[in-house]
């Protein structure tokens, strides 16, 4: 409806404002009587008279510093146009009645004022943006929470359920703005709350709270979204709440629109999926929080958080850690090329009047920063665009996650299932506390983390892959099991082992490749590593092996032993040369038999000097092999006896 509105509120400064104006100043004081009636709408004298108990008492007065304005308590507005002006305004400030333990019925109601009296035989009119004549129409919306027992209807800016209906059923029946007694419970372009499930209270009740399709019957039943058989609610722009006690059914639409929206759903029906297949989510523009306390069997529906820094959140950390998103979650990868809205998504209501329904892009931008909280798993996807996108999943990841060009961070307690990780481009952190196999991770290019220190990488029936990429890179492994390839790629990588490594053994496997560039490999903890190279097992492509620092790459002096013959120096990297720091707790066995024999290798008189991850620099003596192989050892495990 096209005309003046104001909503319901606190504040006593808005509301709607008439303006009353002669043709021509006057020199005497002109009186005008202007009654207030309802139009083809609903409204009446206690939406904007004193009412005892309310949240906030409506009036009527006068709205600037010029005239007088009186009014009766009923239906009766005087005006006094002084001498010499020729206009005076005044506001209906309407009453925001306070929340009730009952479901919500107050559709929009129609303020229409009306001269009927003037002094002196003047002309006037009332004024509101556009002068209509002798009257002029605004509507007050109402500011309450919109509580429904079930939505099962169109819910919208124009097409939504008829109050009356709505407050007698659990049903909906999607009608027109202009139907007369049957007003519909519109949302605005203010900053709506929406209940269902709930009493306008807040307070729970005893149905099933749904957002569902079994009646969108009604004459405008399609006007919305073009097809009688979906239910859509358009929440408009503002700073929305939106509540739902039950789960969203198939063939529902909720577009939250522009403004910070916040959308929670219990998903009480723990015997349905909280989300079906059909039903979508668009939150829009706009920094929006959506949280799925409960999935039910699943989460299969799609959710479009659209552009902004939005935050969602399923499941609980203590009671409800066991929830599965198995269907799409968009965190806004939208590109300049393509804004990657299905075709669900329609951009304007389908009744021919073009009134805009969704217009968001779905692009991020770089300052954009993405929060996803999962306490469960996820077999579905989740796809990130040019925002920074840090996404948990306490549980097991079995789906697809592929993210932007930016700084992401990604946490998973299993990872497998022959899903698939892509970080993209940037400083990127991927964590698994519990470990992966049957997948393929890509980092992407920048300078990231792979943390699996306390998890188990590979699997005797699975190939495992990780790869860094360009960038320096930093890999922190735990248990290392069959099957696993980590490939480092381009840049100067480091790769922190954790736990024993022989690839010539039963026990820790994989292959470990540091790529191309100056890599390194820190062995912490109290551990052996051996650097021989087995069918498709062992290391490769690493320049130096540092036992100067812990996992947190901070100086530490625990006692770590390697092994190495001349054969595995020469296929480490091109140059057939290592680099091996460490302190007087720790040993190199050239020759890697516990013999002392130092296998084909002699000490030289050859001496450098390099800087370890320590911060210091150290000083390394050469031992070389006749076959070409060429290890500088520290002097420090030199001194203490430490090369065997």
């Amino acid at each position: 409806m096209d005309v003046p509105a104001t909503i319901e509120d606190k504040d006593d400064s808005t509301g709607l404002v008439y303006t009353v104006s002669l043709n021509h100043v006057t020199t005497t004081d002109v009186t005008v009587t202007v009654t207030l009636g309802s139009g083809a709408g609903h409204s009446d004298a206690a939406d904007y008279s004193d009412i005892g108990g309310a949240q906030h008492n409506g009036k009527i007065g006068l709205h600037g510093d010029t005239g007088k304005v009186t009014y009766d308590g009923a239906t009766t507005v005087t005006i006094v146009i002084p001498a010499g002006s020729k206009s005076v305004s005044f506001i209906v400030d309407p009453t925001l009645e306070a929340n009730q333990d009952a479901f919500n019925a107050e559709g929009m109601e129609k303020v229409v004022a009306t001269i009927t009296g003037t002094s002196d035989n003047v002309t006037a009119a009332t004024d509101i943006v556009d002068n209509a004549g002798a009257s002029a129409t605004g509507v007050i919306y109402d500011g309450n929470a919109i509580s429904l027992r079930n939505l099962d209807g169109d819910f919208t800016l124009k097409y939504s359920l008829s109050s009356s209906i709505a407050e007698k059923g659990d049903f909906g029946y999607t009608i027109g703005a202009n139907s007369g007694e049957n007003d519909p419970m519109v949302t605005t372009d203010y900053n709506d709350t929406v209940y269902v499930g709930y009493y306008q209270s807040g307070k729970e009740t005893t149905s099933y709270s749904n957002v569902a399709n079994l009646q969108d019957n009604g004459p405008d039943g399609t006007k919305t979204d073009g097809n009688q058989s979906i239910t859509t609610v358009d929440l408009g722009a503002g700073d929305d709440l939106m509540v739902i006690r039950g789960n969203m059914l198939a063939n529902t639409r909720v577009y939250t629109g522009e403004g910070n929206d916040t959308f929670t759903m219990d998903g009480m029906n723990t015997a349905l999926r909280v989300m079906y297949a059909g039903s979508y989510i668009f939150t829009e523009s706009g920094d929006d929080i959506v949280t799925i306390k409960r999935t039910g069997v699943t989460n299969a529906g799609q959710i479009y958080l659209g552009s902004g820094s939005d935050t969602f959140i399923q499941g609980d950390a203590t009671d409800n850690n066991d929830t599965t998103l198995s269907g799409l979650l968009d965190l806004g990868s939208g590109t300049k090329d393509i804004s990657n809205m299905p075709k669900e998504y329609l951009s304007v209501y389908q009744d021919g009047s073009n009134l805009s329904l969704g217009n968001d892009n779905n692009i991020d931008t770089a300052t954009d920063v993405n929060t996803v909280t999962i306490y469960g798993s996820v077999s579905g996807e989740i796809l990130g665009g040019y925002g920074s996108d840090n996404i948990t999943v306490t549980k097991n990841l079995t789906g697809n996650i592929s993210v932007g060009d930016n700084a992401d961070t990604l946490t998973a307690g299993w990872i497998y299932g022959g899903s698939t990780v892509s970080m993209g481009d940037g400083n990127d952190t991927v964590t698994i506390t519990d470990g992966a196999y049957n997948t393929t991770i890509s980092l992407g290019a920048g300078d990231d983390v792979f943390d699996a220190t306390s998890g188990v990488m590979g699997d005797s029936a699975y190939a495992t892959v990780v790869n860094g990429e360009d960038g320096n890179d930093t890999f922190k492994l735990g248990t290392i099991a069959k099957n696993l390839t980590i490939d480092a790629g381009a840049g100067d990588d480091i790769v922190v082992l954790t736990k024993d490594y022989d690839s010539t053994s039963s026990g820790n496997q994989g292959y470990i490749n540091g790529g191309e560039g100056s890599d390194t490999l820190v062995l912490t903890g109290t551990i052996s590593v051996n650097l021989a190279a087995g069918k498709n097992e062992g290391i490769a492509g690493f320049e130096k092996v540092d036992m100067t620092v812990g996992s947190d790459l901070k100086a530490d002096n625990a006692a770590q032993l390697v092994k190495l013959t001349a054969s595995d120096v020469l296929g480490i990297n091109d140059n057939s040369t290592i680099y091996i720091s460490g302190d007087a707790n720790d040993k190199v066995d050239l020759g890697a038999d516990g013999a002392g024999s130092l296998g084909t290798f002699t000490a030289t008189a050859t001496t450098v000097k390099a800087t370890a991850l320590d911060g210091i620099e150290h000083t390394y003596t050469l031992y070389s092999s006749v076959s070409g192989a060429n290890v500088y050892i520290d002097n420090n495990i030199i001194d203490a006896n430490g090369v065997i």
